[in-house]
């Protein structure tokens, strides 16, 4: 489990630095706009959250997660999983592997290869191990100085997406994880979860 939100947590990691080296090479862009978020008092000179969540940042190779049911080290379940796999036999591309707790992580080229491997490794190695996707977490972006003024987290999510212009984007697409005390009295830092989709226009 903790190698898993490991993985996921990279994921995470790799997708927020993606993002800020988007901002920062548009940052002296004459393109760029102002962001307003609702009732935050703030208005700064960068790339739109909508810009940025409107970007395809979804290129991150499908995992496959092999885990041993009894208590076999990460190096057998490796060893067991090579000799019984030949990726060139069964037309299967991966971008390698990593040795996780009790098992092993294969980093696949695209989602029908991990279905196809994930297909082979059960009918091989049989019920003794268990082989999962590692699941992807969704973008998370935080909104600092937030005056809530007692709105429920659905007005503050219809405000959020109107101020922004997400077009293709709806309330049920973003939730507030957490929210934070801000250093500013009676203002607060959220913590939105994005889903990830590509909205038209």
């Amino acid at each position: 489990m903790v190698t898993e939100m490991r993985l996921s947590n990279n994921l995470l990691i790799s997708k927020v630095q993606e993002l800020q080296s988007n901002l920062n090479s548009h940052s002296a862009s004459k393109k760029d706009v102002a962001v307003f978020v609702p009732g935050s008092g703030e208005q700064k000179t960068s790339q739109t959250y909508s810009n940025v969540l409107k970007r395809n940042t979804s290129n991150e190779s499908p995992v496959l997660l092999v885990k041993t049911k009894d208590g076999k080290s990460q190096h057998d379940v490796m060893k067991i999983l090579t000799k019984a796999i030949n990726p060139a036999e069964f037309n299967i591309c991966f971008n390698g592997t990593k040795r996780i707790k009790n098992g092993a992580a294969v980093f696949c080229n695209e989602a029908a290869d991990l279905e196809k491997l994930k297909n082979i490794v059960t009918s091989k190695l049989g019920n003794k191990y268990t082989v999962d996707q590692s699941q992807k977490l969704n973008p998370r972006i935080m909104i600092r100085n937030v005056k809530l003024d007692n709105q429920t987290d659905s007005s503050l999510i219809d405000n959020f997406i109107s101020a922004n212009d997400l077009d293709g984007f709806d309330a049920s697409d973003i939730k507030i994880v957490v929210k934070l005390k801000s250093a500013v009295k009676d203002h607060h830092n959220l913590v939105l979860e994005v889903a990830e989709k590509t909205p038209s226009g």
